[in-house]
């Protein structure tokens, strides 16, 4: 799966919205929503790192999850 699939399956297992999101690593909403459509390709390994966190997982959990599964 891409980045924005992981992101975005994660997002629906914790029942977290893309804006709870956003305020949890401090990014705007349009940044997650491009990383979700796979918009916005080439994240930061910072962003990724702040998303993983506030997702409460790894980052290679992240970007490797396979089947919605972390």
């Amino acid at each position: 799966m891409a980045l924005g699939e992981n992101i975005r399956q994660i997002l629906h297992d914790k029942w977290m919205s893309q804006a709870e999101l956003a305020r949890a690593t401090g990014v705007d909403c349009t940044t997650i929503s491009k990383l979700i459509s796979g918009s916005r390709s080439n994240p930061s390994v910072e962003l990724v790192k702040k998303i993983a966190d506030a997702l409460g997982v790894t980052v290679d959990e992240l970007i490797s999850a396979k089947n919605g599964k972390v």
